[in-house]
């Protein structure tokens, strides 16, 4: 059996990570490594579910795992596809919310209002990323007959890069955050977490902050707040705590999730008149408009799932 939106992403370039012992090493040297086959589930049970209520389509509300098994509650097509083709089974907060929301092109209506109940079980224990990841796109191809091509074509973006006089960057203080556990997703009292924008509203507060943070998280932050994706073009390494000097009244009016068309004309905003802009000069660093690499991921056929 088999399990279960997307469209158009823009994706503006993004790039990792693993150990042997040097003895097997050497003996392996000459040897072919083996090739290990795309993981799929053993068994999948696909259900659609009418009563789902408000608020349960997140992308991570609803969904559970535990070693080799994954239980969906109540979730579109739409957003499967979002999650295993963009997020690729990461958590959202840490790839860009521009990319993960763009509008879905070549797709049926009913893969946005359509819910459904998944559970499914692997041969052997898979991480939650691989279950989210790959092994969703392979039940979401079989079950529900996903094809999807991809667009390459070039897109307006934002280049972050280093001011005339260097970057003032601060360097993150020790322990000042705490990683993100993808099963405890709500960090230890007193910590945020690292290299994730924190936003807030509070008078008096910080509205916009990033706490063990390096330029990737940063351009992935400010992508969030402008009007275009911001790439790096920095050069520059490093773990960082980031304070914008901003209001909040400044910061929240682009603090927006994008829907508009990918494919159509730029932002007619100027950017030196943000105060978004000026802040990131304070950092030692700028902005500047500039072209990018747009990945487009189109629905090319996709159909109600089969019977289980």
């Amino acid at each position: 059996m088999g399990l279960p939106s997307i469209a158009a992403l823009v994706t503006v370039v993004a790039a990792g990570i693993m150990n042997a012992p040097a003895v097997w090493a050497q003996a392996q040297s000459s040897a072919q490594p083996a090739e290990r086959v795309a993981p799929k589930f053993e068994l999948a049970s696909v259900k659609p579910i009418t009563n789902c209520g408000e608020g349960r389509g997140g992308p991570r509300l609803g969904i559970g795992t535990s070693p080799g098994r994954l239980s969906i509650k109540c979730q579109t097509v739409d957003a499967l596809v979002r999650q295993a083709y963009l997020a690729n089974g990461r958590d959202p907060l840490f790839i860009s919310s521009r990319l993960y929301n763009q509008p879905i092109k070549g797709s049926p209506a009913w893969i946005s209002s359509d819910h459904y109940t998944i559970d499914a079980k692997a041969e052997i224990p898979e991480s939650r990323e691989t279950m989210l990841g790959p092994m969703m796109q392979a039940l979401l191809e079989d079950r529900f007959r996903l094809k999807i091509h991809r667009e390459t074509r070039e897109v307006p973006v934002y280049e972050l890069t280093v001011a005339k006089g260097g970057s003032k960057l601060q360097a993150a203080k020790e322990q000042g955050c705490a990683a993100f556990d993808v099963d405890k997703p709500d960090p230890p009292p007193g910590k945020h977490l690292c290299g994730v924008l924190i936003r807030s509203s509070t008078p008096g507060s910080v509205p916009a902050a990033w706490y063990g943070a390096t330029i990737t998280d940063l351009c992935r932050g400010l992508s969030r707040l402008l009007d275009r994706e911001v790439i790096d073009r920095t050069g520059v390494a490093g773990v960082f705590d980031v304070r914008l000097e901003l209001s909040a009244a400044d910061l929240f009016p682009l603090a927006r999730r994008v829907q508009d068309d990918p494919e159509g004309p730029a932002s007619a905003s100027d950017p030196t008149g943000s105060s978004i802009f000026t802040a990131v000069q304070k950092l030692g660093l700028k902005l500047e408009s500039g072209k990018g690499s747009g990945d487009f991921l189109v629905i090319d056929h996709v159909e109600r799932p089969s019977e289980n």
